[in-house]
């Protein structure tokens, strides 16, 4: 997690890692996700809310954006 917009265009480091093991698929809802990055990481822009959680073998990813 990061404080800033685009911190992968950035010298930031994040203010919370979240890492999950054995993971099936991430689903995201509430959002449009700016950018898919090539590996692990996802971004997305202008967030009011998130909530990530894990069931079963899925990652529950929930969010509003500023529009």
């Amino acid at each position: 997690m990061f404080d800033v917009n685009d911190p992968h265009k950035k010298n930031v480091v994040p203010t919370q890692i979240i890492d999950y093991e054995k993971v099936h698929k991430v689903i995201l809802r509430g959002f449009d996700v700016n950018y898919l990055l090539p590996g692990n990481d996802l971004v997305i822009n202008d967030l009011e809310f998130i909530e990530v959680k894990k069931e079963g073998p899925h990652i529950i990813v929930r969010g509003e954006q500023l529009k």
